[in-house]
C-alpha cells in the first residue's frame, strides 16, 4: 500500500471518529498531524476534514508540491485573511460544529472563534492522537531505521569519548554523523552531559572537557523519512568506581523490570511503578524525578505518557521509551533508554546497542 492509500485510510478512520462525536468538521493545524493524514511535509498546511471529502489549505510557496503529493483532499491556495476561507468552506457545507486540536495557538483559536460564527468549536485532539499512537508496519520500519542510524552514531561517539573532548564537540559530531549515515537529521538536540553535568537530565552541551572518571550521558535520536528514534546510554571515561557501578546496576535493573511490564492492556503508570520501586528500594527515590517514558513516532515525544500520574493504557503497536535515571547533584547521573514495541503478548526491544557499563579507555 502506497503512502497515498495509507493517508486515505487514516482520513477515513478520523472521519468515522469525528462523526461518532457528532462533529460536522475537523480542523487539523498541527504540522505532525497534517503530515500523518496527508503525507505533506511542508510548513504551511491546514486540513478541513468534512463528513464527505475535505480541503487541504496551503500558501503559494507549497501549492505545486501539495497538488502533486496530497490525495483524498481538495488542495486550495490560502488567499483570504485567516479564518475567512474556513468560514466560507464550513458555510458551504452547512457545518455547525468543528473539532480542533489543543495545540492550536491561542491567536489562531481566537481568529477562528471570531470568524466561524455559528460553528461550535470543540477540542478533540484525542481523536487524532488515538490514531497516531498505534503504528503501522511501515511506521515501525521507519522508526527502526532511525534507531539503527542512532546506534551507528553512538558507536562513533564512544570512539571519541576520551579526556579533552568537549561536550559540544561530541554533540556537533552526532548531528553530522546522523546525516552522514542517511538520517534526515537529529530528532532532537543531542545531549552530552559529563561529570557533574550528568546530574542534569536535559543538560545543554557546553565547553566542559571530559575528564578521567567522568560519567557521561549520551541521549540522541535520528529522524528517517519523518519518523524519530530516541536512545540513551551512560558510559565512564576510564575505569568505573564501585559507586558508579552500583548506581548503574540499579538503573539497569529498574529499566529491565519496567520493560518486563510492557504489554498490551497494561496501565502505563504500572510500568513507571516497576522502575521507580527498584530505585526506591536502593534509597534513591529522590534522585529519580522524571517519568519512565513516552511514546515515539513522527514526534520524539508523543502519547502515551509513562509516569506515576498517567491514565494511559498501553496497546499493541505502540512504541514507547523506557528511560529511568538517577541524578546526584555534584556527582553525576545515570540514564539508560531504549524504545520498546508493545505487543499483544509482550514486547520487543527495538534497540540493539549493548547495555553493560562501557568504560571508554584509551590504554
Amino acid at each position: 500500500m502506497g503512502e497515498s492509500d495509507i493517508c486515505g485510510t487514516r482520513l477515513e478512520r478520523l472521519r468515522g471518529a469525528m462523526l461518532r462525536e457528532h462533529l460536522d468538521a475537523f480542523l487539523i493545524w498541527d504540522r505532525a498531524n497534517t503530515r500523518y493524514l496527508s503525507g505533506f511535509q511542508g510548513s504551511a498546511s491546514l486540513i478541513c476534514l468534512l463528513a464527505e471529502g475535505g480541503y487541504f489549505l496551503t500558501d503559494f510557496r507549497y501549492l505545486a508540491i501539495a497538488k502533486d503529493s496530497v490525495r483524498h483532499l481538495r488542495v486550495v491556495e490560502s488567499k483570504l485573511p485567516p479564518g475567512d476561507q474556513l468560514a466560507r468552506i464550513l458555510r458551504r457545507h452547512h457545518a455547525r460544529s468543528a473539532g480542533f486540536e489543543e495545540s492550536v495557538p491561542y491567536r489562531v483559536y481566537n481568529t477562528w472563534r471570531e470568524k466561524l460564527r455559528g460553528v461550535e468549536l470543540v477540542e478533540a485532539a484525542a481523536l487524532v492522537r488515538r490514531l497516531r499512537e498505534r503504528k503501522s508496519r511501515e511506521e515501525l520500519r521507519l522508526i527502526v531505521r532511525a534507531q539503527r542510524i542512532a546506534e551507528k552514531v553512538l558507536a562513533q561517539l564512544l570512539a571519541r569519548c576520551r579526556p579533552g573532548a568537549t561536550e559540544r564537540q561530541l554533540a556537533r559530531a552526532a548531528v553530522r554523523a546522523i546525516e552522514d549515515e542517511g538520517g534526515d537529521g537529529p530528532s532532537f538536540d543531542p545531549i552530552v552531559a559529563a561529570g557533574p553535568n550528568a546530574a542534569l537530565p536535559h543538560h545543554r552541551p557546553g565547553e566542559r572537557r571530559l575528564k578521567k572518571g567522568d560519567l557521561v550521558i549520551f541521549d540522541l535520536g535520528a529522524r528517517k523519512d519523518g519518523y524519530s528514534s530516541d536512545m540513551t546510554r551512560t558510559v565512564v571515561v576510564g575505569r568505573a568506581t564501585e559507586r558508579q557501578r552500583r548506581v548503574y546496576r540499579t538503573v539497569l535493573e529498574a529499566q529491565r523490570r519496567a520493560i518486563a511490564r510492557v504489554r498490551d492492556g497494561v496501565a502505563a503508570r504500572l510500568v513507571d511503578r516497576a522502575a521507580r520501586s527498584r530505585i526506591e528500594a536502593k534509597g534513591l527515590s529522590a534522585k529519580f524525578r522524571h517519568g519512565t517514558g513516552h511514546g515515539v513516532g513522527l514526534e520524539v515525544h508523543e502519547p502515551p505518557a509513562l509516569n506515576a500520574r498517567s491514565n494511559d493504557v498501553l496497546r499493541s503497536r505502540m512504541v514507547v521509551t523506557i528511560e529511568p535515571g538517577v541524578y546526584i547533584p555534584g556527582w553525576g547521573g545515570v540514564r539508560i533508554e531504549d524504545m520498546v514495541l508493545v505487543k499483544r503478548n509482550g514486547r520487543e526491544v527495538l534497540s540493539r546497542f549493548p547495555k553493560e557499563l562501557i568504560e571508554c579507555r584509551s590504554d
